[in-house]
């Protein structure tokens, strides 16, 4: 049942390209952020990316960015409010530049909830998967679970997430993809999430969160990723 799900997966991004209106040109900060990374990119100097949205973007100002990834030259790939095809199109438009990283840590799809199905989601997610490997065969991927969001376990957006990240489960059989969902590091046993890893909004992540993060994000990238031929 598994293959069967992924099969269809496959078959439903096999030819997908970003459209033009999945671009956020018109968006003076969104360009001139695409920009940024277009130019750190065509330096190729990054061993580890990271791709995402503003929880990606967020690890910027982060000790622990500092701490545990500033080894590997790591590139902060992350746009706020990108969505997986605002994504896609990023990088079949000039944010991989000359990069042939050893591990792309790929986290995208929150911004989704609320528009599109979990297959759809998917089927863009594994589009991202192909364009990266088309651009960098022997790069590892890292496919993040997208994280939970709302401090009650009764939100309703937490059985989407659960929906989206079954999904996103079965892209982690293709070659050089492994699938991680970290969602229970910011999960109270209740199921709630507590104010010292996450804002106000319940979605993105203090200081603690991503230091949180970090240390099994971490290990995992040296141990399994990072050194993996």
């Amino acid at each position: 049942m598994r293959v069967l799900a992924l099969i269809l997966i496959l078959a439903s991004s096999a030819s997908a390209s970003a459209s033009p209106s999945s671009s956020r040109l018109n968006e003076p900060s969104w360009r001139k952020r695409f920009e940024a990374i277009t130019t750190t990119a065509l330096k190729g100097e990054a061993e580890v990316v990271f791709l995402g949205d503003s929880i990606t973007r967020g690890w910027k100002d982060t000790l622990a960015w500092k701490k545990y990834f500033a080894r590997y030259h790591s590139l902060n790939a992350g746009i706020s409010s990108d969505r997986a095809e605002n994504l896609l199109w990023r990088i079949q438009n000039g944010n991989l530049g000359n990069l042939k990283p050893r591990v792309a840590i790929l986290l995208i799809g929150a911004n989704n909830l609320s528009i599109s199905t979990p297959k759809e989601v998917s089927a863009t997610i594994n589009a991202i998967i192909n364009t990266i490997h088309t651009h960098s065969p022997a790069t590892n991927i890292l496919l993040l679970g997208v994280l939970p969001i709302g401090k009650e376990q009764t939100d309703p957006r937490r059985k989407k997430i659960i929906a989206v990240n079954q999904q996103l489960e079965l892209l982690g059989s293709l070659p050089r993809v492994y699938y991680r969902d970290f969602g229970e590091y910011f999960l109270e046993k209740d199921g709630t999430i507590s104010k010292e890893v996450m804002y106000n909004d319940y979605i993105h992540l203090t200081e603690l969160g991503y230091e949180t993060w970090a240390k099994p994000l971490a290990k995992l990238i040296e141990d399994k990723l990072y050194k993996s031929p």
